[in-house]
């Protein structure tokens, strides 16, 4: 952080995840860098936001892997609301446990597609067979193999960004496609 911001920066990327995120904000803070401020999206869940005073996580920006759950929220989403309530023990309902929530709905939707035995084989050739595949909760995707380049498992690496202000996490854009942006 320190080596950053002596370089006059006109953004800092913190990508650190989990214990990682409060020394993000606290160190700048510390240093006192007044420039936007981005955040892997684990970063924005409450857990770990409320570890931190709010002034030192007002304006920052996340990346997220799916809508935020708003007013109203996507069918999606209650749907993951509810299972997390009933089922979640204490989970924090935004971070980590919705890409797991997502990635397994997903595989699921791919399993029920296959006529016949589910074998690793089967599940690869209905993975690689989707064009726009609707994503629970997330993105479309499609498992070409083509969608970043040099990652051939990701199918679907649009993003999100999100920014808070007084704890309050808000959607600022519709989807990013990081694929595209890296080919460029």
């Amino acid at each position: 952080m320190n080596a950053a911001a002596s370089s006059s920066p006109d953004a800092i990327f913190v990508l650190a995840a989990d214990t990682g995120c409060k020394g993000g904000f606290d160190g700048i803070a510390a240093l006192g860098i007044k420039v936007a401020s981005f955040y892997v999206g684990a970063c924005a869940a409450p857990g770990i936001i409320s570890q931190v005073d709010a002034a030192k996580t007002n304006g920052a920006y996340f990346n997220v892997e799916g809508p935020i759950i708003g007013d109203p929220p996507i069918g999606d989403n209650q749907l993951y609301s509810a299972v997390i309530t009933k089922y979640g023990n204490g989970l924090d309902p935004v971070g980590a446990g919705t890409v797991t929530f997502r990635s397994l709905m997903n595989l699921y939707a791919i399993l029920n597609q296959i006529d016949g035995d589910i074998t690793p084989a089967a599940i690869t050739a209905a993975l690689e067979a989707t064009v726009d595949e609707p994503s629970f909760a997330g993105h479309a995707y499609t498992c070409n193999h083509k969608q970043f380049e040099g990652l051939p498992a990701v199918c679907s690496p649009q993003q999100i960004l999100a920014q808070i202000d007084n704890r309050k996490l808000s959607q600022i854009t519709d989807w990013i496609d990081v694929g595209a942006i890296y080919r460029r």
